[in-house]
């Protein structure tokens, strides 16, 4: 979500930003499908409720942060540790929550419009840019982003 705003901020305003990197997410160019579980979580009070479900099993928290990374099992003992404790205190803040959840159904409702004329602005973004995949990225897989490099001369990817 991070390098989604982040983009979308140096290509509208690009005196914010002398470069940009972007990692594993970039502005989606594809629309895709989007995974059930974040499909509801943008339904008004269906949303709250699946966030404090996580409430009661601090383990299944810290396990949705699995998908975004590559080798979750395999990350050092104190990497785990940060990660358990952050996302479990994230858990119980409801700032955090109403932040979330805003942020997801306000990116639901931009992301469409922003899609048509993307091609056109990304072409004229001059914000250096580099894009960085890993294999193992899912928050944003490469098919998604790919048609992105030919549409802005400023980046690497």
């Amino acid at each position: 979500m991070g390098a989604v705003i982040a983009h979308a901020i140096a290509r509208d305003t690009p005196t914010r930003a002398a470069w940009l990197v972007l990692i594993g997410g970039s502005l989606v160019h594809r629309v895709t499908r989007v995974d059930p579980q974040t499909a509801l979580m943008v339904v008004p009070g269906l949303g709250e409720w699946l966030y404090n479900r996580r409430r009661r099993d601090p383990q299944a928290a810290f396990r949705s942060l699995e998908p975004y990374y590559g080798d979750f099992d395999h990350l050092p003992a104190a990497d785990r540790a940060y990660l358990y404790q952050r996302v479990n205190e994230r858990v119980w803040s409801d700032t955090q929550r109403a932040s979330y959840l805003g942020t997801l159904r306000s990116l639901v409702r931009w992301t469409p419009r922003q899609q048509r004329d993307l091609p056109a602005r990304l072409a004229s973004m001059t914000t250096p840019t580099l894009a960085i995949w890993g294999p193992t990225t899912v928050s944003m897989p490469w098919p998604t982003a790919r048609p992105c490099p030919s549409c802005s001369p400023a980046s690497s990817w």
